[in-house]
């Protein structure tokens, strides 16, 4: 592999580990003190908040580890062109002072490793622990694997890519997943963590214990991160619980606290594995379903939860086969209609739904919501009346639609 050859596999990477991102390869972008053209190896842009960002991504293919030189020359390049964050990624690593000079300064930089080696011994790209009847998904953060040989009262270990788990134990930047049955004494999420709290304390009194993060969850469940900081030692320690029903998946990452910013997020990503988990045994009970309905219903809601996830290609597949299994499902082509609005197959959408039975207030009201909520009233408007000519000879289908409108109008003015 040469240095292009390194350039291409970090762009396929990103490519498949983030795909809401528009990822692009080898841009040019004008700077903003230079005035000229500054070459990206690889620019990723998206939203946040309703906010465009651009993130550039540099691969160094070198044969020692990264300088503090060719940090100082990314940070002044990201600088130039005004981007709101910088991924340096190198094979071998980065030296005490490169680390130092990304954590230091104030633009949000990243230093990633990212190697291509064979994976060896129980190595996967991600895969699922479990512990009796218990299990979920677990996905290593980005150049991470997930080793899956049981180590004591680990199910899972994860690490950087190219290390052995010894190696990993070694360079102070490593995490482990195991899974907590919920009992008698121990019943939930909170006395799951007193107990660890209560455990950790007993060895080493002097310890810094604090919850720094807790995510809500449309499930209701609770997700919570918290720090464990001990005078003197080189490493933090960041655990993150995830509740499910009758028990709960922790992931204990340590890190250093140069990197802490950096490593919060690998930790943060692994906590929406609780809908990996929930798809994973849709799928499981969908093996086993022998009813049409019971099958079309699973299939809907695994595409419901790859909906929330913001995975628009598993979500219309599932969808798409949900609709299949049952023809005039009105919940998939509902689905369907929402995550691709704002495609060119829209207008196919909305008919395919409205055929559905378009003498239903409920379809027409379904399609006056949409309207309002993605802000398209003037086109739902220009559909419906287009809709009037189409079904003149039928009254009832008339009247619904003019109903339809008239709430439209009706709503459109009190806003």
């Amino acid at each position: 592999m040469n240095w292009k050859d390194y350039e291409k596999e970090i762009y396929a990477a990103f490519e498949s580990a983030y795909p809401d991102l528009k990822i692009s390869f080898d841009q040019e972008i004008v700077g903003r003190y230079s005035l000229v053209k500054r070459q990206v190896d690889i620019l990723a842009e998206g939203y946040m908040l309703d906010e465009k960002i651009q993130i550039a991504i540099d691969g160094k293919f070198y044969g020692k580890k990264v300088d503090v030189k060719a940090v100082e020359s990314f940070i002044s390049m990201m600088a130039d062109i005004n981007v709101a964050k910088g991924i340096l990624i190198t094979q071998e690593g980065y030296s005490k002072a490169a680390v130092n000079r990304a954590h230091n300064d104030p633009l949000k930089i990243e230093l990633d490793i990212l190697n291509f080696d064979e994976l060896i011994g129980y190595q996967a790209g991600g895969g699922i622990i479990h512990s009796g009847p218990y299990g979920a998904m677990v996905s290593p953060p980005f150049g991470w694997v997930l080793d899956a040989e049981q180590r004591g009262f680990s199910l899972a270990n994860l690490y950087q890519r190219g290390k052995t788990f010894d190696e990993a134990v070694e360079s102070l930047e490593w995490m482990y997943a195991s899974i907590f049955i919920y009992e008698e004494n121990i019943e939930n999420l909170d006395k799951v963590i007193e107990y660890h709290e209560n455990n950790a304390l007993a060895k080493k009194p002097n310890l810094d214990i604090t919850r720094i993060d807790e995510i809500e969850r449309k499930d209701g469940k609770r997700t919570i991160i918290r720090k464990i900081a001990e005078p003197g030692s080189p490493t933090d320690e960041y655990t993150g619980y995830v509740d499910f029903d009758g028990f709960c998946v922790f992931l204990v990452m340590y890190t250093p606290p140069e990197l802490r910013d950096k490593r919060l997020l690998p930790i943060q990503k692994n906590m929406e594995s609780h809908a990996a988990t929930e798809i994973a045994t849709r799928k499981n009970l969908l093996e086993k379903a022998e009813d049409l309905e019971e099958k079309a219903g699973l299939l809907y809601s695994i595409g419901e939860i790859y909906r929330d996830m913001g995975d628009r290609e598993n979500a219309i597949d599932y969808f798409t086969k949900s609709n299949e299994l049952i023809p005039d499902n009105y919940f998939a082509r509902l689905g369907l209609l929402e995550i691709g609005f704002r495609s060119s197959e829209r207008t196919m959408l909305l008919d395919s739904f409205l055929e559905l039975d378009p003498k239903s207030p409920t379809i027409c009201s379904n399609i006056v919501s949409i309207g309002f909520e993605r802000n398209e009233v003037k086109l739902i408007e220009e559909y419906l009346l287009s809709k009037l000519d189409e079904f003149k000879s039928d009254i009832e289908i008339l009247a619904n639609l003019q109903f339809s409108l008239a709430d439209l109008y009706l709503n459109d003015l009190q806003l």
